[in-house]
Formats: C-alpha cells, sequence, structure tokens
C-alpha cells in the first residue's frame, strides 16, 4: 500500500520568520537566532509542491499555536527541530500522549553543545518513562514510544 492510499498527513508547525524575543531563548540558543529566517512558508510549499496534499501548514509561535492550529489525534512520527529548549519541552508535552505505542520521535539539537539546557529537559521528561531512547552519531536524539 503507497503512501497516498493510506492517506497520511503531516502538520508542519514553524513562526516561517524571525525568532521571536530574545528572553524566550537562553544564552546558547540566542547566539543561533535567525539562522533560517529566510525559510519563509512560499519557499517551504515550494519545496514540499510534490506532496502538497498531504501536508497542513500551521504558521505561528510555539506553544501558541498549538490552541489554534489543526492538530492531530494521534502521531506515529514527531520530529522536533526547534534549536531551543523551551519550544521543544512544550512540543513534547503537548504532543507525547498523541503519539502512539511504538511510535518514534526524533529531536534535533539532543547533543549539541550549543543546545545543552534542551538536553537537559528532554532527559528529564522522559525520567521514569518506559520508552527508549537513544542518542544518535548525528546528534540527534530517537524515542521510541512504549
Amino acid at each position: 500500500m503507497s503512501w497516498s492510499q493510506k492517506k497520511k498527513k503531516v502538520y508542519l508547525y514553524d513562526s516561517w520568520s524571525k525568532t521571536r524575543g530574545k528572553d524566550f531563548l537562553n544564552v546558547k540558543e540566542k547566539s543561533k537566532t535567525d539562522s533560517y529566517s529566510y525559510l519563509d512558508m512560499d519557499h517551504t510549499k515550494k519545496n514540499l509542491k510534490d506532496f502538497q496534499k498531504f501536508l497542513i501548514f500551521n504558521k505561528g509561535y510555539i506553544p501558541e499555536i498549538f490552541k489554534t492550529s489543526k492538530n492531530p489525534k494521534k502521531i506515529c512520527w514527531l520530529h522536533i527541530d526547534l534549536n531551543a529548549s523551551k519550544p521543544t519541552l512544550n512540543t513534547l508535552n503537548f504532543f507525547y500522549y498523541r503519539i502512539e505505542r511504538k511510535g518514534v520521535i526524533l529531536i534535533d539539537d539532543y547533543a549539541d553543545d550549543n543546545y545543552i539546557e534542551t538536553r537537559k529537559l528532554i532527559d528529564k521528561f522522559f525520567r521514569g518513562k518506559k520508552d527508549i531512547l537513544m542518542q544518535l552519531p548525528t546528534g540527534q536524539a530517537i524515542i521510541f514510544k512504549n
């Protein structure tokens, strides 16, 4: 069965603009702000045009965007690449219980020295949970939900 026959949807969340207030980020995260601000929503849509019927774009800042956007009820795959610890934790808090058993979470920046706070928050979030968390050689973390 192909992807299109399964009728899966991909939900994308991004500000597609500059990082918001510097008080929202810790010291190391501030040095990385706006590295990707050139990637506006139109640019992203153009890059993903072959998949447009599967995509749902949610523009805004995390966590506020979760309150006003169309969100999935169940998730089998969650990829978090936010370059900021607080929004990463907000995303985990919002989506974790929607992730199906044996679902996968991929988190960028887990082992990057610029994002030590992200790693600490992730480790604390998963402490006591039965999920499997592994650091990948890429510096990412992959979590398999039990």
